[in-house]
C-alpha cells in the first residue's frame, strides 16, 4: 500500500467515525471511537509528513540531511506506536531518499569523467574550465579533489597552447623592424604585470 492510499485511508476513517461520533454520546463506546478517532488522525498526519519529506527537491547534499533527520524525529516522535507497515513506510521513504542521493553522486562523477575524457582528448577545453567553475553540489570530497586538480591541468594545457599560437604568429610577421617592436611591447606588457 503507497503511502498515498494509507493517508487518505487513515482519513476516510476519521471522517466516517466523526459522523459516527454523536450517535455514541453518552455510551461507553463514545470514549473509544474519540480515541480512534485520535489515532486515525495522527495516522494522517504521520502519513501526509512521510509524503511531503518524499516530495522534498534534493538540490544540494543539506536537503538530504535535513529529509533524512525529519524522518528521523518523526520515527522517534511515533516509534512507540507504529505498526509494521507504518515503520515500512517509514524506512521505505529513507531508502527513497538515499536511492535519490546515491543517483545525484554518481551523476557528479560521470560529469567530472566526461570533463577527465574532454581534458585527456584535449577537447572543448575551455567549455571544460568554465563547467569546472561551478561543479555540481553532490560530488563527493575527492570529486572536489580531482576537480581541482583537472582545473589546474586544464589551466596549463590552454596556457602552453596559448604561447604556442603567439610563437606561431610572432614567426609569421616577415618583418623583423616589427618583430622588435612587438616584443619590446610584449617586454613592457610583463613589466606591468610584475608590477601588479
Amino acid at each position: 500500500m503507497c503511502i498515498r492510499d494509507s493517508s487518505q485511508e487513515a482519513k476516510s476513517l476519521y471522517m466516517d467515525g466523526q459522523k459516527r461520533l454523536d450517535s455514541y454520546a453518552d455510551t461507553p463506546e463514545h470514549e473509544t471511537l474519540s480515541a480512534t478517532l485520535t489515532k486515525c488522525e495522527k495516522l494522517k498526519g504521520f502519513f501526509d509528513e512521510i509524503r511531503e519529506v518524499r516530495a522534498t527537491q534534493l538540490s544540494l547534499p543539506d536537503d538530504v540531511e535535513r529529509a533524512l533527520g525529519r524522518l528521523d524525529g518523526l520515527k522517534e516522535k511515533a516509534e512507540a506506536g507504529l505498526s509494521g507497515p507504518q515503520l515500512k513506510a517509514l524506512e521505505d521513504a529513507r531508502a527513497s531518499i538515499q536511492s535519490a542521493a546515491g543517483t545525484n553522486a554518481a551523476q557528479a562523477n560521470n560529469w567530472l569523467e566526461t570533463l577527465e575524457r574532454a581534458a585527456k582528448e584535449r577537447k572543448n577545453l575551455r567549455q571544460a574550465l568554465d563547467q569546472l567553475g561551478a561543479p555540481p553540489a553532490f560530488l563527493p570530497e575527492s570529486g572536489g579533489q580531482r576537480a581541482r586538480e583537472l582545473k589546474r591541468e586544464i589551466e596549463q594545457i590552454l596556457q602552453e597552447d596559448d604561447a604556442l599560437k603567439i610563437r606561431e604568429l610572432f614567426a609569421g610577421i616577415g618583418d623583423k623592424e616589427r618583430q622588435r617592436k612587438l616584443l619590446e611591447e610584449l617586454r613592457v606588457l610583463v613589466d606591468q604585470g610584475d608590477a601588479e
